[in-house]
């Protein structure tokens, strides 16, 4: 579920991990995309839920997409 729901930040790091040439620099590119990229296109899906619905699913889709990952990162 968490994967579906962040497709678009899995496939920029698909694309990125064959460009790192040191391996000292894998954990750091997946850590710093982790920061950035997951939390704005979590922001950006929520955004365009608002649009649709009311503001209550918007929040609960963005708490429940946070809460999904850090399940999903605490249990591997």
């Amino acid at each position: 579920l968490m994967m579906l729901n962040s497709i678009f930040p899995f496939l920029i790091w698909r694309w990125l991990q064959p460009k790192i040439r040191a391996k000292e620099f894998i954990s750091t590119t997946k850590f710093s995309l982790g920061l950035t990229a997951f939390p704005i296109f979590y922001i950006l899906q929520s955004l365009v839920i608002g649009a649709v619905f009311s503001r209550f699913y918007t929040f609960l889709y963005l708490i429940l997409s946070f809460l999904l990952v850090f399940i999903s990162t605490k249990t591997r």
